[in-house]
């Protein structure tokens, strides 16, 4: 059974293994075809590039929002080791804890560049995980209706975006004399997701702690590739099929839909460098192994829920069962839906005041759970002998100044190596940084460009 010490294990090992998606140092290494996926209009400076499969892009990103292992280690109660929930609550800091979840690796890239063109074809499979956990909800589950005493409060206890697919796109892109513009179609084979849409409890509660507490539940759970959460479906029985998953959905093409980008680049002088894209717009229809759950709106009560009752377990279970009838009572059928994609933008501005030395700012905006998130970089670029350029950024991400980003990519004959790190002081510090950046890829490149004179 869920009780509020399961829940809040849960809480922090969610914010603890979160993992997510910002890119402000790769963009900056316009040395490699990686760097034309945030704007498609960048041209590689080599002539070919082909992406083995994984090994050409792995990408695990983690962060968090609204609390750091430093804060969770603070509320420790100095007399034993439980840690004191009045401090670890007022440590959470905006709306509750922030968790977004990327993982990417390229199942293959080629791209060529002739004449002012170049053209460009991949195949990636993405997973990218976004919660959001409300405060009130985490005031609630530790402390009980003390926390709402007497209100009546309308909570978002969680938000949920989770999508898995597969990425197969074309890009072209050409050089208009000073301007280079470009744009990528996608085809998306989806494979998984889970949404939630305005999920959320509405409390009522007494002004005395051991009164009737009222409890009323609002909001959809879409999903698609999960196996079904419930024991029926339209008021019918589940089919075997319902209960497992369906292994096709990883070669058949009836969840998919279509993604676009688009970018351009403007180069005054050879040395002041601006570009513009707008990345991920579009959506996935999902048609196969479809659920919508729906919660109907209804009520529950329940005899009182305060700090100091909250570990008797006969009563936890009591609440906690009432809770998971709401859940479980929810309407379920069957249908299509969309899921879209969380579009990105990014604007860049460099400037080369060396042949081998620039400086720049980078700044990326992201819709994530309905909100849009913004982060941006400062950023210094160095580029050694032909091809061996490292990159360093101090940048505003996560809702935190505290980050240094790192960058190298260098070619050894035909074999292009780089490494990405969006903070560095993750390894330093990892009680008090929120994210964990790690990129890194091997590319065979064909046509090497110019050597660069001082």
């Amino acid at each position: 059974m869920m009780n509020r010490n399961i829940l809040l294990a849960m809480s922090i090992t969610l914010a603890l293994s979160a993992v997510a998606q910002n890119d402000l140092t790769m963009p900056g290494l316009r040395n490699t075809f990686q760097a034309s996926q945030y704007n498609p209009a960048i041209m590689m400076e080599n002539k070919l590039s082909i992406g083995l499969p994984v090994l050409s892009n792995f990408h695990i990103t983690n962060a968090r929002t609204g609390i750091t292992i430093q804060d969770i280690i603070d509320s420790k109660d100095p007399n034993d080791s439980l840690i004191d929930l009045n401090k670890l609550h007022g440590k959470i800091k905006d709306d509750g804890i922030g968790i977004n979840n990327v993982f990417n690796y390229d199942l293959l890239h080629v791209a060529f560049r002739f004449g002012k063109y170049q053209v460009g074809f991949h195949s990636t499979l993405r997973t990218e995980n976004n919660f959001l956990i409300g405060k009130d909800f985490l005031g609630f589950a530790f402390f009980g209706n003390d926390y709402f005493r007497g209100q009546t409060a309308e909570i978002n206890p969680l938000s949920v975006y989770s999508l898995q697919y597969i990425e197969n796109g074309v890009a072209l892109s050409r050089k208009l004399g000073t301007f280079t513009v470009g744009a990528r179609a996608k085809y998306l084979q989806g494979l998984a997701t889970a949404r939630t849409d305005n999920l959320g409890l509405s409390f009522t509660t007494p002004n005395n702690p051991i009164d009737p507490i009222s409890v009323r539940t609002r909001g959809s759970l879409y999903t698609a590739g999960i196996p079904l959460l419930t024991d029926s479906v339209s008021g019918e029985d589940p089919n075997k099929e319902d209960k497992q998953f369906d292994v096709t959905n990883l070669y058949s093409f009836q969840n998919s839909g279509f993604g676009f980008d688009f970018g351009a680049t403007y180069t005054f002088n050879e040395k002041l460098f601006i570009a513009a894209s707008v990345m991920d717009l579009g959506g996935i229809k999902w048609k196969k192994s479809v659920y919508k759950y729906e919660l109907p709106g209804n009520t529950v009560e329940w005899g009182g829920y305060t700090y100091d009752i909250v570990n008797d377990s006969s009563s936890r279970t009591e609440f906690s069962d009432s809770l998971v009838s709401l859940l479980t009572d929810a309407n379920v059928t069957r249908g299509t839906f969309t899921t879209p994609l969380n579009t990105r933008i990014f604007l860049t501005t460099e400037y080369q005041f060396t042949k081998r030395d620039r400086v720049g700012i980078t700044y990326q905006g992201r819709r994530v759970l309905n909100t849009f998130q913004s982060a941006f970089a400062i950023g210094y670029t160095h580029r050694f002998f032909r091809s061996w350029d490292i990159t360093a950024n101090y940048s505003y991400l996560n809702k935190s100044f505290r980050n240094i980003g790192l960058g190298t990519s260098f070619n050894l004959g035909p074999v292009q190596l780089y490494f990405v790190s969006d903070d560095i002081l993750i390894w330093f510090k990892p009680n008090t940084q929120n994210t964990l950046y790690y990129r890194m890829g091997i590319n065979l490149v064909f046509g090497r460009p110019p050597k660069k004179k001082d």
